[in-house]
């Protein structure tokens, strides 16, 4: 018996195969090899785009979620020592703010992508900013030299001054 994962919504349902009785086991291992290319390539569709950390974070996010969901539902009993009620609503808090940072961060990787991908579509609009920021500089180099040039020729005045 062959036991695989399904990463498909987050969740790890175990697929088993097992050989039907009157069949030999080398005969369905070609069937077995499909099924598994069927189902990397339902998961490439289900999440295109995302790279395996990417998405073993979302994964982590939910289970961490799910956590959090039944320790809220937990109330500490008499028989629970206080050191460990106490234990239960730091993990409870750390859990809270684990989950804020993550969606703070889901939020901040999804506007970035946002931002590139409005970018990637509005390519000349871009180009006319780059020209145009390119000009700016070039402008404030031009200053730059001309301010150089005049402190230049007034620290020369100063040291003729002082040699007269």
């Amino acid at each position: 018996m062959i036991i695989a994962f399904s990463p498909l919504c987050f969740l790890f349902l175990p697929l088993t195969f097992a050989p039907h009785p009157s069949s030999s086991c080398p005969s369905r291992l070609p069937r077995i090899a499909t099924i598994e290319v069927q189902i990397a390539k339902l998961d490439s569709e289900a999440w295109p785009g995302l790279l395996d950390p990417e998405r073993d974070r979302l994964i982590l996010i939910n289970e961490k979620e799910e956590l959090l969901k039944e320790l809220q539902y937990v109330r500490p009993s008499r028989r629970m020592e206080p050191n460990d009620a106490e234990k239960l609503e730091s993990q409870k808090k750390r859990l809270e703010r684990d989950l804020q940072a993550a969606r703070d961060n889901q939020s901040k990787a999804l506007t970035e992508r946002w931002v590139g991908h409005r970018l990637e579509t509005t390519g000349t609009h871009t180009h006319t900013h780059t020209h145009r920021e390119r000009e700016r500089e070039r402008e404030r180099e031009r200053n730059k030299t001309i301010l150089n040039s005049v402190q230049f020729s007034q620290i020369e005045d100063h040291i003729l001054l002082l040699n007269i």
